[in-house]
């Protein structure tokens, strides 16, 4: 495969893991609240199937990225972890009814754009041109 498919498939389910997280949590965390300090707090969370998804999904992206850095250098591929930072927000809006400010609208951009940089290091060659 490619390696911007183990690259998607690192990111998809990074997310994904992330967004199964916090499902799990929103449902079982209201009980861990209430018993905080004792043992059997934690048991809604263990027996969530949607925080073993969680974590599943992070062994798999794990898996993936261990593929990708061994096809490319790290400082070309580690800048679309970043995306991340701008996909988790945006699908948490849609999903949870989180509320996004403009600073992170701000934040996205700088990401996206820093991102297109790591990717195309020819946009900031000086005297690239013709002569």
């Amino acid at each position: 495969m490619p390696l911007y498919v183990y690259v998607f498939l690192t990111l998809s389910l990074s997310v994904a893991g992330q967004l199964f997280l916090k499902t799990g949590m929103l449902r079982a965390g209201d009980r861990l609240s209430e018993t905080a300090g004792q043992a059997q707090s934690w048991l809604p969370v263990m027996t969530s199937l949607w925080v073993w998804a969680g974590l599943i999904c992070w062994a798999g992206s794990t898996v993936f990225w261990m593929v990708a850095l061994s096809r490319s250098p790290l400082s070309h591929i580690h800048g679309l972890n970043a995306l991340s930072y701008v996909l988790i927000p945006l699908i948490a809006s849609l999903c949870f009814g989180e509320v996004l400010h403009l600073r992170h609208w701000i934040g996205f951009v700088c990401i996206t754009v820093g991102v297109i940089l790591i990717l195309n290091p020819d946009l900031l060659q000086v005297g690239h041109g013709p002569s």
